[in-house]
């Protein structure tokens, strides 16, 4: 049984479900700034602030707020796009890499525990049941988008 791989794919739909709760166990502020930082990893390490606001759920203000504060931490830089000057990109630096690599390893190590703990037959159902869940919610997501 490959439980690294099986974690990797819990994560994957465990963020779908509960994006609020990506940082857990860090304070309120970190959580957001975790999660933000997952995010804009998850984008390919770009992304402007207004989708960074949509995907994650937190208010424009507050992502605004958060960006200015990891930029002066150096894990992000935002920039004007050169193809639009009105659009800002939000690029992750390497030190935010980094530190978004090391909570994506804790995460991953605490995973392969709970799941080792579930044995072989649960672990595969309980993943196999949050996919399903988090399918569920897109799905239902983009339908209210919709209409």
């Amino acid at each position: 049984m490959d439980y690294l791989s099986l974690a990797e794919e819990y994560l994957k739909h465990e963020l779908t479900l509960r994006r609020r709760e990506y940082g857990r166990g860090l304070n309120r502020l970190a959580q957001g700034e975790m999660l933000v930082l997952a995010y804009i990893s998850l984008c390919g390490g770009e992304a402007c602030p207004g989708e960074i606001s949509s995907k994650t759920g937190l208010s424009s203000a507050r992502t605004a707020a958060m960006l200015g504060g990891m930029e002066h931490k150096g894990w992000v830089c935002r920039e004007r796009s050169p193809s639009d000057g009105r659009r800002i990109e939000v690029t992750i630096t390497e030190p935010g890499r980094r530190i978004c690599e090391r909570l994506r390893e804790e995460l991953t190590e605490k995973t392969v525990q709970m799941l080792f703990s579930l044995g072989e037959d649960d672990a595969l159902s309980y993943v196999r049941i949050t996919k399903k869940l988090a399918e569920n919610r897109i799905n239902n997501n983009a339908q209210n988008e919709r209409g």
